[in-house]
């Protein structure tokens, strides 16, 4: 956060010349003593518990019993469905679109939530 300001002139100042621009970049990461994938921490932190949520909404049974989250709705849609599945089944009712839109939607608005200036 605290190199944000500095990094927004060096990409005002050179978005012409990538090259230039990564040149700049890296040597303000040095100069400041800072890594350039301290910013990958965080994702890494957050991969695998991703994926177990992920995961606990496609298998229909955990640990040998009935995955009982799939059986329960969301504004009359089930957990389990998939956009792919209601589409090619044809069970894609006004709900569904309704519900996976709104979804979609607030996981773009969450994680397009970045600091100004900051790449990625």
């Amino acid at each position: 956060m605290r190199l944000a300001p500095r990094l927004r002139e060096i990409q005002t100042r050179y978005r012409g010349d990538r090259e230039r621009l990564q040149r700049e970049t890296m040597q303000l990461y040095r100069s400041e003593n800072v890594s350039p994938f301290a910013s990958c921490l965080p994702i890494l932190i957050q991969a695998p518990i991703v994926g177990l949520l992920y995961s606990v909404f496609i298998h229909a049974s955990i640990a040998g019993h009935a995955n009982e989250l799939l059986s329960q709705t969301l504004l009359g849609v089930p957990l389990g469905t998939s956009l792919l599945h209601a589409v090619t089944t044809g069970t894609a009712d006004p709900a569904t679109w309704l519900v996976i839109g709104c979804l979609v939607l607030a996981i773009a608005v969450v994680g397009g939530d970045h600091a100004p200036g900051v790449p990625g």
